[in-house]
């Protein structure tokens, strides 16, 4: 649906745009690539579904008021958080003082816009229910009330996890999960998905409560929509939205029992990737040019990421710098290649990455999920200081012992990573697709690196 643009004064255009339209959800946890990615639909949505509440008629103006007073707030609460995420993907470094200081703002900014609305219909009455507790109840909204506090308190809870702050970002989860916020969103199933196993992770990891976790996980098990299952999770280590279950689960794939080639492939020519990254780094254009969107997942530190292939895409470093790694990576159909019949939907990724990960010294990968079980990571070692260690689903952590090493898990388990050592680990990370799907094949969609240039 096109959308008109979005009127910035306070004329009788404003209430008639976000009366009609509405946000869908940030979407910034799987693509998330975490700016903010905003979905609209139409009231009509609601009453397709059968909502109560839902109207196309200004039916209690002083309400609806109220309601685009929030709205406003909370365009300039996200513009000062993309403001925040921007910064953090071009320095690829949070927990400083400037960022924790963006954090305290656009938290201040969400209380004050939850107080002030909650102030408003308190004093308004509510039209479908009474309660004299501090927060809003559920059953005092309505469907178009409860998709902008569901949005504001989910924003909350996301800006308390990027402060490190796991116990009031598992409470205004649960306020979600207490409103059944994701009724509200076309795709009820990514945003149940994405709620739930947020505070599995939370309760299970930051604050030690594994119980909690066990009973979340249980309960999101057993909802149902429209008569189906809701999440179609195979254990509570692999909380991915989107599964094929006739496949193999493994949280590592080790050699020699798994059937993985490239394994053996980036162990023989390591010394060459390791001397490729050295040159890039040492490069004045490229060794600059590491980003990071999934910034969210640390919360001090730098974590970076410069993608050499991506998108059936090679990146221009393949010319001039790191030409023998390109070459080398793309001979191989299991690393660049695709599946006959895949992907089976939008949802699954239809060709591999390939990158340069930089962890830096002291900085920790907080635990967290991909989004799909049809994809391995393999990850050579090429800069591995003391002290670096990856865990996957419920093992004890494993550390790189060597350069040259490589580990190959699925990113579908919950998985974390930690450098504590001095210096920057780096490592050269490959996504091949999950051997059960089938045999690559080279496509002619995906074209070859372009051939080495010299340098002026």
């Amino acid at each position: 649906m096109a959308l008109p643009p979005l009127p910035d004064d306070d004329s009788a255009s404003l209430v008639y745009y976000y009366h009609h339209y509405y946000y869908y959800y940030y979407y910034h946890y799987y693509y998330p690539h975490h700016h903010h990615y905003y979905h609209y639909y139409d009231c009509d949505y609601a009453k397709a579904h059968g909502v109560e509440h839902a109207t196309d008629d200004l039916q209690q103006p002083p309400r609806q008021a109220a309601l685009e007073l929030l709205v406003k707030r909370i365009k300039k609460i996200d513009k000062a958080y993309y403001e925040r995420g921007m910064k953090a993907v071009e320095t690829y470094t949070v927990g400083g003082a400037d960022d924790v200081s963006s954090l305290e703002k656009a938290l201040a900014m969400c209380v004050h816009a939850e107080q002030a609305f909650t102030t408003s219909l308190r004093r308004l009455g509510s039209t479908f229910a009474t309660t004299t507790t501090q927060e809003l109840d559920a059953q005092e909204l309505n469907f178009e009330e409860l998709g902008w506090m569901g949005y504001l308190v989910e924003a909350i809870a996301q800006i308390c996890r990027d402060k490190g702050d796991a116990s009031n970002a598992a409470r205004y989860y649960e306020r979600l999960k207490g409103y059944d916020y994701c009724r509200t969103k076309p795709s009820y199933q990514m945003c149940t998905n994405y709620l739930y196993m947020n505070l599995i992770v939370l309760y299970r990891n930051q604050l030690q409560r594994p119980d909690l976790a066990r009973t979340i996980y249980d309960e999101a098990v057993s909802l149902t929509h429209a008569g189906q299952r809701v999440l179609k999770w195979k254990n509570e280590w692999q909380l991915v939205p989107h599964i094929r279950p006739e496949i193999r689960s493994l949280p590592f794939w080790d050699a020699p029992e798994t059937d993985l080639p490239q394994r053996e492939f980036l162990e023989e020519h390591a010394a060459t990737f390791k001397r490729d990254l050295l040159a890039f780094l040492a490069h004045p254009e490229f060794g600059k040019s590491f980003s990071q969107g999934d910034y969210h997942l640390i919360n001090t530190g730098s974590w970076g990421e410069h993608h050499i292939f991506q998108n059936r895409k090679w990146s221009p470093a393949c010319e001039k710098v790191i030409h023998h790694t390109c070459q080398l990576l793309s001979q191989r159909p299991e690393l660049i290649g695709r599946v006959p019949g895949y992907p089976g939907n939008e949802r699954e990724p239809d060709t591999n990455e390939i990158g340069y990960y930089a962890l830096g010294p002291g900085a920790k990968l907080n635990p967290h999920v991909g989004l799909v079980n049809t994809r391995i990571f393999c990850q050579v070692g090429l800069v591995v200081p003391e002290g670096s260690y990856l865990r996957v689903g419920a093992g004890v952590p494993r550390a790189w012992a060597k350069e040259g090493q490589v580990m190959c898990f699925e990113d579908s388990f919950e998985h974390a990573a930690w450098n504590n050592g001095t210096e920057v680990r780096y490592v050269l990370l490959t996504s091949p697709y999950h051997p059960d799907l089938g045999k690559p094949e080279f496509s002619s969609k995906v074209p070859m690196p372009k051939k080495q240039t010299e340098e002026l």
